[in-house]
């Protein structure tokens, strides 16, 4: 029983040492694309590496794969992505373009934006959306990246692994 314990411990903490948290609460403009509220100088740093992986600022391959507020209908290839990124900012914005990819998709197969519900509803108190094929609940303008963990597979692939806030 023991030995498992210590194995387990020793297992979490190479997990530790390829995970890396930043933390921030992040949007995007989408008319001018600053950021906010993280400071352009926190945002535009290289994607961190784990402290088994060596520094650099060369371009790594990321994958993302979003799961709030989707649908269970969204399928895999609309919701995951592998991409090449250089800094945080970079993920962020490949974040975007496939949220805004699937929340148009959500509008063509009949979902209703937030504000075309309220146009309808006046008395509709919430922000949110109703739910539609692919979203539920919140308008693409309620989200917000507020951590990422990048997980290093090896030295040039991390899985970014995304907690989203509305």
């Amino acid at each position: 029983m023991k030995a498992r314990r210590i194995a387990k411990q020793r297992k979490m903490q190479r997990v530790r040492r390829r995970c890396v948290l930043v933390d921030l609460f992040w949007s995007i403009d989408p008319e001018t694309e600053k950021c906010w509220p993280s400071p352009e100088s926190e945002i535009d740093q290289p994607i961190p590496r784990a402290r088994a992986i060596a520094p650099s600022d060369e371009p790594v391959d990321v994958y993302v794969c979003l799961d709030y507020p989707l649908q269970d209908a969204v399928p895999e290839s609309a919701r995951e992505s592998n991409f090449k990124a250089r800094t945080v900012k970079d993920v962020c914005l490949e974040v975007r373009r496939i949220y805004e990819a699937i929340y148009a998709e959500d509008v063509r197969l009949g979902g209703v934006t937030a504000d075309e519900y309220r146009e309808k509803n006046p008395d509709y108190p919430l922000l949110n959306r109703p739910f539609g094929p692919w979203v539920w609940g919140h308008d693409i303008g309620d989200l917000a990246i507020e951590f990422i963990e990048f997980e290093w597979m090896s030295p040039t692939h991390c899985h970014a692994n995304l907690f989203i806030g509305s």
